[in-house]
């Protein structure tokens, strides 16, 4: 049985809130580069010690910081620049996790 979730792109749980409630003794890293649903992951997860939370985002590109483009929703971020979003943010490079 799988004991270990990876959210990449966690926006704010709804994955990883299904996933636990079929593994409720499961452990969980959620990633989100969205800093208002990194903040709400936080929140909800704060008092969950199977839940780590980073604010970082995935990406194959080995520079310092990639581009991360804001949607028009909290839900819809890419670091795809083909797509409908509007805003861009940079997210600084974590190599390893803390």
């Amino acid at each position: 049985m799988i004991n270990f979730l990876v959210d990449v792109g966690a926006c704010v749980g709804e994955f990883t809130d299904s996933w636990l409630r079929l593994n409720p003794e499961g452990a969980v890293f959620c990633i989100e580069a969205h800093s208002e649903n990194f903040n709400t992951l936080v929140q909800k997860y704060e008092n969950n010690e199977n839940v780590k939370v980073m604010h970082a985002a995935v990406s194959l590109n080995d520079e310092e910081t990639v581009k991360f483009y804001l949607g028009s929703t909290r839900q819809n971020g890419s670091l795809c620049l083909d797509n409908e979003s509007q805003t861009t943010i940079q997210v600084e490079s974590q190599h390893g996790l803390r």
